[in-house]
């Protein structure tokens, strides 16, 4: 049994998943909108039974041997926030019982939850990306304006694009310049969080989507901000030495499937820019179309038939 677990109206594991039921291969799909409101966990006689709010049947974990992990994981609440709200008696969401229970299993995943929640954190893709031999552009992590603008000072000849230590979902590929000092500071202290100062690199968006050894590139409508708003997209191929490298940093982060925005440079050189442990391919799809649905669906498919003659 393949069990993918995901936030409610995800179209991207809906259409894997009808696709694989076409297949009458057995999926079972974790829809819950809140993973501690609305599941419960039982152990009973060496199974794990996971119980959803509004289903009569409750879901044997124990029979799943793949695994798709396309949650978002609880964003990070400091020790104080934690204290303050457990004081006032407020609900705090914990995945805790829900991941314990899936990294329990005896399953193989396209990214395990732990692998997709610490690849999210910048740091370590940028480590990850270097160590696989993907440059980065100069970058700063900051909270303090003075120190964003002494940064922009020095890149003046190229510029700066700032966005969030924390990935967002309208975060896009992260290329727009910041064009004046004022707008620098003010996005640098309009988040209690820290901010990502990085020198602008001239060239074009190159969107990768990785489905396990497959990677799906296209070159996204050039110097746009929002290609998503208006999108232009076309396919292209890769330099192998970059299709290398990709998999040795996705490999080092732990990710089965991924999204690269990555920076081509006027000289033909690549940059990377961000990584997604859960990649966003329908628009891409239907742009180019890149056959990544059916890739991942292959994925899981090849994988569920090999563990099922175990």
């Amino acid at each position: 049994m393949i069990l993918a677990v995901s936030a409610p109206e995800d179209r991207h594991v809906a259409a894997v998943v009808d696709l694989l039921t076409e297949r009458d291969i057995r999926v079972a799909h974790v829809e819950a909108p809140s993973l501690s409101a609305d599941t419960a966990v039982e152990f009973d006689d060496g199974r794990w039974l996971l119980h959803l709010k509004g289903r009569r049947e409750s879901i044997d974990l124990s029979a799943a041997r793949i695994g798709w992990w396309r949650r978002d994981p609880m964003p990070p609440i400091s020790r104080d926030v934690a204290v303050l709200a457990e004081a006032d008696g407020a609900p705090v969401e914990s995945t805790e019982a829900l991941v314990g229970t899936l990294l329990a299993l005896d399953v193989e995943w396209v990214s395990a939850p732990h692998d997709d929640r610490v690849a999210r954190w910048r740091p370590v893709q940028w480590r990850a990306a270097v160590r696989a031999g993907i440059p980065l552009p100069a970058t700063l992590v900051t909270r303090d304006p003075d120190r964003a603008r002494a940064f922009r000072d020095r890149h003046l000849d190229a510029g700066v694009i700032v966005k969030p230590l924390v990935r967002r979902d309208d975060d896009g590929c992260g290329c727009r310049q910041v064009p004046s000092e004022r707008e620098l500071e003010e996005v640098v202290t309009a988040t209690i969080a820290e901010s990502v100062v990085q020198r602008f690199i001239p060239g074009d968006d190159i969107r990768v989507i990785a489905i396990g050894t497959e990677l799906f590139a296209a070159e996204l409508d050039p110097g746009s901000a929002a290609w998503y708003a208006e999108p232009e997209a076309r396919p292209i191929a890769l330099p192998t030495a970059l299709h290398v490298a990709i998999h040795r940093m996705l490999s080092m982060l732990g990710l089965g499937a991924a999204a690269v925005d990555l920076r081509r440079d006027l000289d033909g050189g690549y940059w990377l820019l961000d990584i997604d442990p859960q990649p966003r391919w329908l628009l891409l799809e239907e742009l180019t179309g890149l056959p990544v649905t059916q890739a991942m669906v292959e994925l899981l498919s090849r994988n569920a038939h090999a563990l099922s003659l175990i």
